[in-house]
């Protein structure tokens, strides 16, 4: 598996538009396990900025001025809910603590458009990545979700998630909820109803902004994203300090009682 990640760069606003088209949505190849195909370009649009906010300034923290730094990086990751609203907010990436702070703050402010499946709004994470100079007053962003992180980017970063692989044991979990299937929804088979989900766990083994990232219906997005909100772990550890953690897992769906 890869890490989604936002590139960062100062771009005209027609080649941040363009560029947001053509690598969204979906994952790099090989993040999706076989049997969960990604989503195609054809019937979903991933979530996006409000059509108010085509362009994001953040004010350059101060006490980065005051210690001399010039420039820096951040990433926050967001999970925007199918009526446009983020509701979950996450740094998942800085060159340093007042960046990953600056976007924070600025994100919560931020308005989005939902993403959209088969024509229905659904619930979705939003990646915001945002490159600071202390003597630029406006400053281009770009969205690119669920991009190969590039090890020229990550290694200049302070604070980054690592893949489950590179932890110092597995994750193992404290709380796990499986979500009902929607009484609605036409069960074909006696194979399992599952999609496949990729979220964040940080330090504490709390889950951050899921995303569905395979599913054959829009009704089970809602659900599956509810269910991983209500996960827990053990504390990831990597060399025996807390760290975040980006992680995938089927989820499958509980028949209906009858």
């Amino acid at each position: 598996m890869q890490l989604p990640s936002s590139r960062f760069a100062f771009l005209p606003t027609a080649l941040i538009a363009a560029a947001t088209l053509l690598l969204s949505p979906g994952l790099p190849a090989g993040v999706n396990p076989p049997g969960f195909p990604a989503f195609s370009t054809g019937e979903y649009k991933a979530a996006d900025l409000g059509p108010k906010e085509p362009e994001v300034t953040v004010e350059f923290p101060s006490s980065a001025d005051t210690h001399g730094i010039a420039n820096g990086t951040a990433r926050v990751s967001i999970l925007v809910d199918a009526e446009g609203k983020g509701v979950d907010f996450l740094v998942t990436g800085c060159t340093g603590k007042a960046f990953g702070a600056a976007l924070l703050a600025r994100a919560k402010d931020l308005k989005f458009q939902a993403a959209k499946f088969k024509g229905a709004a659904v619930p979705s994470r939003y990646d915001l990545g945002y490159n600071f100079k202390s003597d630029t007053v406006t400053v281009d962003v770009m969205e690119v979700a669920r991009l190969k992180m590039e090890k020229t980017t990550s290694s200049k970063l302070a604070y980054a998630p690592v893949l489950e692989k590179n932890l110092d044991h597995p994750l193992e979990f404290l709380t796990a909820v499986l979500p009902k299937l929607p009484e609605d929804y036409p069960v074909t088979g006696a194979d399992p109803v599952r999609v496949f989900v990729t979220f964040y766990i940080d330090e504490a083994g709390r889950v951050h902004v899921p995303t569905v990232e395979s599913a054959a219906s829009p009704k089970l997005i809602p659900g599956a994203i509810e269910a991983v909100l209500k996960w827990s772990f053990k504390p990831p550890l990597v060399k025996g300090q807390p760290a975040l953690v980006f992680a995938g897992r089927p989820v499958r769906f509980i028949p209906p009682q009858k």
